[in-house]
């Protein structure tokens, strides 16, 4: 058995500054007592976490942060029984390092799309929803020497989504029935575009009665039908098998996991 140690002489110093100003503006312009149209942009910057970068002798960073720019517009709505909000967006990344653990040599990404979200009741019945639309692509590969400029950034799927109804009975509506819905559609493994993570849909669910005043039994089941979902993929070269067959590793969504609770308020 292997027991890792830290080895002295393979230390490395870490001694940097730096700061970036960031700034975001937006007006909201009110219509009617029901409805508004909005607009934002913003500029900012993250730093770069240590094992995720490259440092000179001096101590210095290869990298010290990454930049994001946002515009965005949107329109905002309000009817008797729930919300509405549409947002158009359109956003330029440029990460100054690369991925995981190839930490040299970055990509700028661009993206433009479409974020609807709403909320409704009637009645006992709620629903609540969201759906993201993405068209991001590659501006500039630096690391492929501009191979895969046009294509897909890695694990980025065209449209996300989330759907929640929920149902609330009794006298006191202690009772609840409620199902949250996450899906997404297919995505790439590689800047390349030559591996798809397929798309899925996985279902929580959850139910609580209400027993006595304050005190509740509830049951909370996570990836109801034990859904894979693959989220991301490494080694997308594959490992040969038989010198033929080859496989990846890849990461899925947590399996089905339930939980009961009682639980008493006073």
């Amino acid at each position: 058995m292997a027991v890792p140690i830290v080895q002295p002489n393979q230390n490395q110093i870490v001694s940097d500054e730096y700061s970036f100003t960031s700034y975001s503006a937006g007006l909201n312009y009110k219509i009617d007592e029901g409805s508004a149209v909005f607009g934002r942009y913003s500029k900012g910057a993250s730093g770069r976490a240590a094992d995720r970068n490259g440092y000179n002798t001096d101590g210095t960073a290869d990298v010290q942060y990454d930049e994001v720019s946002q515009f965005e517009v949107g329109y905002k709505k309000r009817f008797e029984k729930g919300t509405l909000n549409v947002t158009g967006f359109s956003s330029v990344t440029d990460e100054a390092a690369g991925f995981e653990l190839q930490n040299t040599v970055g990509s700028k990404y661009t993206a433009t799309g479409l974020e609807v979200e709403s909320a409704f009741r009637f009645g006992d019945f709620s629903i609540n929803g969201s759906a993201t639309y993405t068209n991001a692509k590659i501006k500039e590969d630096r690391g492929g020497n501009g191979a895969n400029d046009g294509n897909k950034p890695r694990r980025q799927a065209d449209l996300v989504y989330n759907l929640a109804p929920t149902y609330s009975f009794g006298v006191e509506k202690q009772h609840l029935l409620a199902l949250t819905v996450l899906g997404t559609t297919e995505s790439y493994a590689t800047d390349a575009n030559d591996l798809v993570q397929p798309g899925y849909a996985y279902i929580n669910l959850l139910g609580r009665v209400g027993l006595t005043k304050g005190l509740s039994l509830s049951v909370n089941i996570n990836n109801l039908f034990d859904t894979v979902g693959i989220t991301e993929v490494e080694g997308q070269d594959g490992i040969a098998i038989n010198g033929t067959d080859r496989y990846v590793r890849a990461r899925s969504i947590t399996g089905r996991s339930s939980a009961l609770t009682l639980q008493y308020t006073f």
